[in-house]
C-alpha cells in the first residue's frame, strides 16, 4: 500500500477479509485503501458494515480509526483515537510510527494522546529535537589500520546523522574527548 500499488492491497486485504469474517482491522485497512485510491463509496460502504457489526461483535476502534482516516472525517478519527485509548487497544504502541496517522502528530490531541499513551514525554512534543553522541568503536586489534576503521565508522556515522533535521549529533571533537577519557 506504501507503493500505492492500491489494487494488489485490495487484493490481499479483500483474501484475509474472506479467509475470517472476524478479521476487523482487513476491513478498517480496505476501507481506508478505497478511500485513498479514489473509490470512497466502496469505502463508506465497508464503514456502514462495519457500524452495523458495532450493534452486535466487538469490532477495533483501530479498525473504525482507519476507515474514517481514509475518508478524511478528522473529527471521528480522534473521537475513535479515544475508543481505543479506553479499550486499551494495542495498537496504541504503534500510533507514533503509523505512516497513515502523520499528518495528525503535530495536532494538539494526537500529542496529548501520546503522551497518555506514554509515547511522547510531558514536555515533547513532534517537533522536539533529540540529542544523540556516537561512542568511538574500542579497537581490540590493536593496529593503527583497525583504529583508523573505527575511528572511520564513527566519524561516518556521526556525519550521516547530523544529516537529520531533528537528531542533533555530538561533534567528532566531543567524541574523541570521550574516547581519551576511557
Amino acid at each position: 500500500m506504501q507503493k500505492k500499488n492500491f489494487q494488489a492491497a485490495i487484493t490481499e486485504l479483500e483474501q484475509i477479509w474472506h479467509l475470517g469474517e472476524d478479521a476487523y482491522l482487513a476491513l478498517g485497512l480496505l476501507s481506508y485503501v478505497y478511500s485513498v485510491s479514489g473509490d470512497k463509496n466502496k469505502a463508506k460502504k465497508i464503514l456502514k458494515d462495519l457500524e452495523k457489526r458495532l450493534a452486535n461483535e466487538y469490532v477495533s476502534p483501530y479498525s473504525m480509526v482507519l476507515a474514517y482516516l481514509g475518508l478524511g472525517d478528522t473529527e471521528k478519527v480522534f473521537e475513535w483515537l479515544e475508543e481505543l485509548y479506553e479499550d486499551r487497544g494495542y495498537f496504541l504502541a504503534w500510533l507514533n510510527i503509523v505512516p497513515e496517522l502523520a499528518h495528525l502528530r503535530s495536532e494538539p490531541r494526537f500529542i496529548d494522546l501520546l503522551r497518555r499513551v506514554g509515547l511522547v514525554k510531558e514536555n515533547e512534543t513532534e517537533d522536539a529535537v533529540r540529542t544523540l553522541a556516537i561512542i568511538p568503536f574500542i579497537c581490540l586489534g590493536g593496529s593503527s589500520e583497525l583504529e583508523a576503521l573505527c575511528d572511520g565508522i564513527a566519524e561516518t556515522l556521526i556525519n550521516n546523522l547530523s544529516r537529520l533535521s531533528k537528531l542533533n549529533v555530538t561533534p567528532i571533537s566531543e567524541v574523541t574527548l570521550c574516547a581519551t577519557l576511557r
